[in-house]
């Protein structure tokens, strides 16, 4: 399976989406938008958990990834500040651009 990475903030993303794999822009087969494709945030959010999970070998509990305007939010909880930063690190890779609030707790 191949990486997914957005090369632009995703406010800016809508005018670069030519750039992105159709599963992010939601105009791939099946489109009905006659409109400028946008980022598929479902697409991005399992794309950020994919990454975490692989990263952190599964070390952050109940993690949940949502895309909003302002960013994409990490939440959950982890036992350490290292499991932390990989979390970060691994979802950095995929958003590349994107403002990222890492709202993960350490226990």
């Amino acid at each position: 399976m191949s990486e997914l990475h957005l090369l632009t903030p995703l406010s800016e993303a809508a005018t670069a989406t030519a750039e992105l794999p159709a599963e992010l822009t939601g105009s791939g087969p099946g489109s009905t938008s006659v409109c400028e494709p946008r980022v598929n945030p479902g697409a991005v959010t399992q794309a950020v958990e994919r990454a975490i999970r692989r990263e952190t070998r599964g070390g952050v509990q109940d993690l949940k990834v949502i895309v909003r305007a302002d960013g994409v939010h990490l939440a959950g909880c982890c036992p350490t500040y290292y499991c932390k930063q990989l979390a970060q690190h691994a979802a950095s890779t995929v958003v590349n651009g994107t403002r990222l609030h890492n709202e993960i707790e350490v226990w």
